[in-house]
């Protein structure tokens, strides 16, 4: 999580020469098939965001899933 009142400083830090945070673009016909990858390899919403909203998240993907 990354806390601050600045809303542009990622953003800012990532233009700089030095820094190590880049910018990934995923094209949108890869989404489907890189969340079924993080499935299989546990990552899941209620692991990302151990709450009730990734929990109903997770479960609302899993519902939808197999319909």
């Amino acid at each position: 999580m990354i806390f601050g009142t600045d809303p542009t400083w990622l953003a800012e830090l990532r233009k700089r020469p030095d820094s190590r945070i880049a910018m990934i673009s995923i094209h949108a016909s890869s989404v489907v098939s890189i969340k079924q990858e993080l499935r299989d390899a546990g990552v899941t919403e209620s692991v990302v965001f151990p709450d009730l909203d990734g929990l109903g998240r997770e479960l609302k993907q899993k519902w939808n899933a197999r319909r």
